[in-house]
């Protein structure tokens, strides 16, 4: 399952490609067109999530395509570059934010969880979750009645060029447990024994 799909639109091949390498690094589906007018077809598709080009061809793109996210890079010699960690992080919010203003809200039984707003309501009770464990919530909701390994929730959670120690999903676990007590449900969260945890509504 991919993170997200991104284009670079970029006329200095070196830095486009440059740009696709530390994007691919962070997970992300991403490719490079010289022009906005090349990425026409993925566009037309709607099978990108974000467009990351200078700012000045984003106007050309905007009137092409109505669609995607457009992240601005601002090259401005007066100006210290922005660092590509940090200009990933920005393209994963974007991503993020876009995937959510799509999602329905999530339900088993009486559980609903709406990742948009951050919440997770039972039987009419209702608590707002912390980012990793809303996220969380839902990776397993999305799942039912499969085992899911810490390794596997790492790779889905955090992105790929953050080091993680696995035993920081049993503390986030942890956290949702207590959690989902207050709504009498955490036991809808089940370890499995030396492998990883399920999310079961069966006992």
């Amino acid at each position: 399952m991919r993170e997200g799909r991104v284009i670079i639109v970029d006329g200095d091949r070196a830095g486009r490609e440059a740009l696709i390498n530390y994007f691919k690094f962070a997970g992300l589906d991403a490719f490079g067109v010289a022009d906005p007018s090349e990425a026409g077809e993925w566009l037309a598709q709607g099978d990108v999530d974000l467009v990351v080009l200078p700012a000045d061809m984003a106007d050309d793109a905007r009137r092409r395509f109505d669609g995607p996210e457009y992240l601005l890079l601002t090259r401005d010699p007066q100006r210290r570059p922005v660092p590509m960690r940090q200009l990933v992080e920005r393209a994963e919010s974007l991503i993020r934010e876009r995937k959510l203003a799509r999602r329905e809200p999530l339900r088993l039984g009486d559980l609903l969880v709406d990742e948009v707003e951050g919440t997770v309501s039972n039987a009419g009770a209702m608590l707002k979750l912390g980012r990793i464990e809303i996220k969380l919530l839902a990776l397993f909701m999305s799942l039912p009645e499969k085992m899911l390994s810490r390794e596997h929730i790492l790779r889905r959670l955090w992105p790929a060029n953050v080091r993680v120690e696995v035993r920081t999903v049993d503390v986030h676990v942890g956290r949702l447990r207590r959690a989902l007590q207050l709504l009498k449900a955490a036991h809808l969260i089940q370890t499995v024994s030396r492998s990883g945890y399920r999310f079961s509504a069966i006992t």
